[in-house]
């Protein structure tokens, strides 16, 4: 879950990296007194490809193919409840992205979780908070983990425990933060994200299947339990010490 200030916004911007490739070969067609012209002298130029040219493109056109038809697949036989939480994030994420001030004063009371907005009586936030994200790179890490621990869980525990172990665990974060921030006499923090829902799945994936190896941030290979472990002890200590824009619950 992420915590920010309500006086400072804050964005993540992407870099894309592209392969470009131009090989021209020209040709120069020589004048032909047998063909009917419409100048004396006819120049044909011709754009070639070289062979190191279409093996690149070929390769990254295959990449795509691949990636894209992997995902047609995965998402075909994604459970409804998993695809549902994702649809759900995509869209509020679309509605934090509309422009002006309007949009930001609907959104922020409603879609964050705050103490000073539980205590006037919007206690809905302690569930939307869970599906609201307003960077992009937040959205992205958040529904890759639930691409990953989603449809396993679900399929196991049914559509209806899995909605409901998501969101209590999403509501659980929502109040162990708030508690924390009381503690630490913080009154205007705001939380939003779907990070303690998914904490929460992780927890039952790792023990159900703790042998299970995973690449902790897509390199470092750990068994499913030592990296729970180490994510508890990090949201522990970011948690007591206040760390970032982090909420850490």
């Amino acid at each position: 879950m992420w915590r920010f200030n309500p006086l400072h916004r804050w964005s993540c911007s992407f870099a894309v990296a592209s392969i470009g490739y131009t090989s021209l070969y020209h040709e120069k067609a020589h004048k032909d007194t047998d063909t009917l012209s419409c100048s004396a002298n006819v120049a044909a130029d011709y754009t070639v490809r070289s062979p190191l040219a279409y093996g690149l493109v070929d390769d990254v056109c295959d990449t795509i193919n691949r990636g894209t038809a992997i995902m047609e697949d995965w998402w075909r036989k994604c459970p409804p409840v998993t695809a549902r939480i994702m649809m759900a994030n995509a869209a509020v994420f679309a509605l934090w992205k509309i422009p002006g001030k309007r949009t930001w004063q609907l959104l922020q009371p409603n879609l964050t979780c705050s103490w000073a907005g539980c205590a006037r009586g919007r206690l809905w936030t302690l569930v939307t908070a869970n599906y609201s994200h307003t960077n992009a790179l937040h959205l992205s890490l958040n529904m890759f983990a639930l691409a990953m621990f989603g449809p396993k869980l679900e399929r196991i525990l049914g559509s209806q425990d899995f909605f409901a172990v998501y969101s209590a665990g999403g509501v659980a974060s929502c109040c162990g933060f708030l508690l924390s921030q009381r503690v630490r006499g913080v009154k205007n923090a705001m939380v939003l994200g779907a990070s303690g829902g998914l904490m929460t799945l992780w927890a039952m994936y790792a023990r159900m299947f703790p042998e299970t190896q995973l690449l902790l941030f897509g390199v470092v290979p750990m068994r499913a339990q030592d990296a729970l472990f180490l994510f508890i002890m990090l949201d522990f200590v970011g948690m007591t010490a206040g760390l970032g824009l982090i909420g850490w619950a």
